[in-house]
């Protein structure tokens, strides 16, 4: 009989990033990718700065989220903008994500309100 066990991953307790350009989906894809590996037990994107955002970037947060929450961690969308908030009611994802209004500690929940 064979045991492997794998090395102990390190955790990070929260990862964020500030996302200003929603215009190139796999560039984003790959920015969250590489935080994703860091296994932080929560990521949060400030997508404030987002002027535009398309279904494939929301296709890129979707896969995001359900990585995210494969690994235990919960993807948090901070101060989306409102062409980011338009681009998921649009696509019927509202009660997918979890958002951020504004300061950290101001939870608004999912969108299913928007």
């Amino acid at each position: 009989m064979t045991i492997t066990v794998d090395p102990p991953v390190a955790v990070a307790p929260a990862v964020e990033l500030d996302v200003v350009d929603c215009s190139d989906p796999l560039g984003l894809l790959h920015r969250l990718d590489v935080a994703l590996q860091s296994h932080p037990q929560e990521l949060v994107i400030d997508l404030s700065g987002c002027g535009a955002c398309d279904a494939d970037t929301v296709r890129v947060l979707l896969d995001v989220h359900c990585a995210a929450v494969r690994d235990g961690a919960a993807l948090v969308l901070r101060r989306p903008s409102e062409p980011v908030l338009q681009a998921i009611v649009q696509s019927g994802l509202q009660g997918v994500f979890s958002v951020q209004a504004g300061a950290p500690d101001q939870r608004q929940g999912d969108l299913s309100a928007a």
